[in-house]
């Protein structure tokens, strides 16, 4: 992993770029309301993986839904589950506040235009737990 720390978009082109000289095989959008708070920014990157042939990966299907190669999210409903056990068992056993606690379900998304784009095959197995495909 290489973090790269830009304070705004201005700064965003030149970034990737230099990823890409420093020979990146994929990049994670992160949910950074600084940088990719803004439609034109996310459609940027992804346009940009495409042109450079790097998998653009997304943290919601919404960005596999613009072009981005994949995402993998939380199920949410099953967090609000595993929230509502933890209240209850927090009150049971105060002594428990603080716990923290990881999603048990995640769901991944898969846009197929773009692996193929890329020039990218999938294991037949990583179909068996895709929950959107586009």
């Amino acid at each position: 992993m290489i973090p790269l720390w830009i304070h705004g978009t201005k700064e965003l082109p030149k970034a990737l770029e230099t990823l890409a000289s420093r020979g990146i095989e994929g990049f994670l959008m992160v949910p950074d309301p600084t940088i990719f708070g803004t439609i034109p920014s996310i459609d940027f990157t992804i346009l940009w993986g495409l042109r450079h042939r790097i998998p653009v990966m997304g943290l919601s299907k919404g960005y596999v839904k613009r072009g981005a190669l994949c995402a993998l999210e939380p199920d949410y409903y099953s967090m609000g589950r595993q929230l509502a056990e933890l209240g209850i068992k927090i009150l049971q056993h105060p002594d428990m506040m603080g716990t923290l606690i990881y999603p048990e379900e995640l769901k991944l998304s898969i846009n197929f235009t773009t692996l193929r784009r890329l020039g990218l095959t999938l294991p037949p197995e990583m179909m068996e737990g895709v929950e959107s495909i586009f």
